[in-house]
């Protein structure tokens, strides 16, 4: 008579359920969770007065796995199969005692099967979406570049002093994105203002003309849209491909104007296909603050995605280190590039934007621009923090007195893969030396005065 009675319990995803949960149908698969095996001491039955059938060893088994792991799971089926040699389950007892050991053992190996099994399905759903990892150093053979985002045109020849130093701290300009939200106070209409801009960077000697980008106003109002559109009408038609937008809506309207500007060109006898030329980069308003969002903007048609300068350092050096070469791309459109992360390196960040003027408070009602002069007031909490009020169109822009700047971790953002860089001179006026001065500081990676790194040295998460 054997000494020891074998179970083999083989649970699976259909067998072992949640309590409570939807049962799957009766297709599903059986997807093994653990196969777990349990020796059990037994003796002859004629010795117990108890002594059952295997009905009877069924029934105890059932009772025992109704709750597993605290009653979070329960085996749905439980059957017992006598062994081939030996005598028959009616002639074997078990004391139940030892089948709460097999109940007990046998959840410490479910625990450990359905952790493991979680593990491994978050893996594959990860990978489903973002697709495998190359970890750092993606683009680690491309040099790093600068892009230098401004809203003034006097900007340009700080830019053009400063250019020897951006090339010798290995940081050369490498693109000039113009902000079209000035474009009203400019006076001209958009085909001389787009002419201006692309007459003075060429006689500065900045960029060539497919290094030259224009970013649509995070904000576009209703009665600013008909003079966007004129704008980027003219600029498609002055051969400019690379555009920039701060919400989604944008690039709505960016695709929108592009295949009108086609038309108008098929109707004049000159057809062309540009929107296939077109380079789109998104800016920080867009919060690309991880994986799923920098792979959704790419999905959407991006080609360099700015990274949101709200995140911190743990957080971007996870998700740049995640950061894939193939992020976005379609496989079925092999035409389509991939997607680039890109750090701002230096900016004025806008707190708030608001539609109303601050200014008709003081005046008890708008004065008219030739009165107020757009002016930036100077304002103070309670806590004594200091804000800057522009006013640009009749809109109001809160920043703080001090500029947002990450020039001193410049190296880390290498190491991680990153080779698109960028700075802003937006909505503070600034003098030509005063540019000049900030892009020699972040060519020698410098700390730039007055300046503070937002989240990046703390831990939002």
């Amino acid at each position: 008579f054997p000494e020891t009675l074998t179970v083999q319990t083989t649970l699976t995803a259909v067998a072992a359920i949640r309590k409570n949960a939807v049962s799957p149908g009766a297709g599903a698969a059986a997807t093994p969770l653990v196969v777990h095996t349990f020796e059990l001491p037994c003796e002859p039955a004629n010795l117990k007065s108890d002594a059952g059938g295997q009905s009877a060893l069924e029934a105890d088994l059932r009772k025992q796995l109704e709750k597993l792991c605290d009653g979070l799971w329960h085996a749905r089926h439980t059957c017992v199969v006598a062994p081939e040699h030996g005598p028959a389950m009616s002639e074997i007892f078990v004391p139940r005692s030892l089948l709460k050991d097999l109940k007990i053992d046998l959840g410490c190996a479910l625990e450990s099967a359905v952790t493991k099994a979680r593990a491994e399905k978050v893996k594959m759903t990860k990978e489903s979406v973002l697709g495998t990892t190359s970890g750092y150093g993606a683009v680690s053979e491309t040099p790093s570049a600068l892009a230098i985002k401004v809203d003034r045109m006097a900007y340009l020849k700080g830019i053009a002093q400063a250019r020897s130093e951006l090339s010798a701290g290995k940081l050369p300009l490498n693109e000039v994105v113009i902000e079209l939200k000035r474009t009203h106070e400019s006076g001209h209409d958009p085909a001389s203002w787009v002419a201006a801009w692309l007459a003075e960077i060429a006689t500065l000697d900045l960029v060539p003309l497919h290094r030259v980008r224009l970013a649509l106003p995070t904000v576009l109002r209703g009665w600013d849209e008909p003079l966007m559109r004129l704008t980027l009408m003219a600029a498609l038609g002055a051969g400019i491909r690379n555009f920039e937008i701060g919400n989604l809506g944008a690039l709505h309207l960016l695709r929108t104007w592009v295949e009108e500007y086609e038309m108008a060109r098929e109707a004049a006898g000159t057809p062309t296909q540009v929107l296939s030329e077109v380079s789109i980069s998104s800016d920080f308003t867009l919060f690309a603050l991880n994986r799923v969002s920098s792979q959704a903007l790419t999905r959407l048609g991006v080609e360099r995605v700015a990274l949101s300068i709200e995140n911190d350092r743990k957080d971007l050096e996870s998700h740049l280190g995640a950061w894939t070469t193939s992020m976005g791309v379609n496989q079925h459109e092999p035409a389509q590039k991939a997607a680039v992360p890109e750090v701002i390196l230096y900016k004025d960040t806008p707190l708030f934007i608001a539609e109303s003027c601050s200014l008709t408070a003081l005046h008890g009602g708008c004065p008219t621009a030739a009165v107020c002069g757009y002016r930036t007031l100077e304002i103070e909490d309670d806590e004594k923090n200091q804000f800057l009020v522009a006013h640009e169109a009749c809109k109001s822009i809160v920043y703080g007195k001090q500029a947002f700047a990450l020039s001193q971790h410049r190296s880390e953002f290498e190491q991680w893969g990153v080779r698109h860089f960028r700075a802003d001179f937006l909505t503070r006026p600034y003098s030509q030396t005063e540019v000049s001065k900030i892009l020699c500081g972040l060519a020698k990676q410098r700390q730039i005065d007055q300046t503070h790194s937002a989240n990046h040295l703390r831990e939002l998460l």
